[in-house]
């Protein structure tokens, strides 16, 4: 009669070696792909906060460039090439004569000592999406 070998004795025959290999791929398995995936999480998360931040702070002065535009904190002749061009002008004379003459400021609501507020809702923005942010990190650590 022949001599049984048991199931799978080809590779208990297989030795040292290929026991080896098994505890190495799965050691891989278990510790280094764990790693991997939350490497690239951590990647994306902070990609995401630089483009957050970008985006918050672009906003803040479009919103800081809208509210200066539309209550006018800023005088209407500058030293840009307009304003030297408006200066060149023939009716430059007239033009600053009908400007209102106010010793604090251009005379529009955001100017003079008010100028800063523009500037505060700025960062009154930034300020309400940093708590925004928070309060979804804070919300999604209790879970």
């Amino acid at each position: 009669m022949p001599a049984r070998t048991p199931a799978g004795g080809e590779r208990a025959k297989a030795g040292p070696s290929e026991l080896l290999d098994y505890v190495l791929a799965y050691a891989k398995q278990e510790t280094l792909d764990p790693v991997v995936r939350q490497a690239k999480a951590l990647g994306k998360g902070i990609a995401g906060a630089v483009l957050l931040s970008i985006g918050t702070v672009l906003l803040a002065v479009g919103f800081l460039r809208a509210l200066q535009a539309q209550f006018g904190s800023t005088s209407a002749t500058t030293t840009s090439s307009a304003g030297n061009a408006l200066r060149a002008h023939a009716l430059a004379p007239l033009l600053r004569a009908s400007a209102p003459s106010n010793p604090y400021g251009s005379g529009h609501p955001l100017s003079g000592n008010w100028s800063w507020v523009p500037y505060m809702g700025g960062v009154l923005f930034c300020v309400l999406v940093a708590v925004f942010c928070v309060t979804r990190i804070l919300r999604g650590a209790r879970r």
